[in-house]
């Protein structure tokens, strides 16, 4: 009886601490929406924001 109220609460502490890791982890996940990128609508970028554009790549 002892033992399985300990192991309850090592399972329960186990349990915690992987959420809270999951949590602590959920911004490394790219959470992006689908975007088409024309060339049409590169050219209509702003000077900057095009040669920014351009030369990351």
């Amino acid at each position: 009886m002892i033992q399985s109220e300990v192991r309850r609460e090592e399972e329960s502490a186990i349990q915690a601490r992987e959420i809270e890791m999951g949590a602590q982890g959920a911004w490394t996940t790219w959470n992006t929406t689908d975007k088409k990128l024309t060339w049409g609508a590169i050219w209509k970028y702003q000077p900057l924001r095009f040669w920014f554009f351009l030369r990351s790549v």
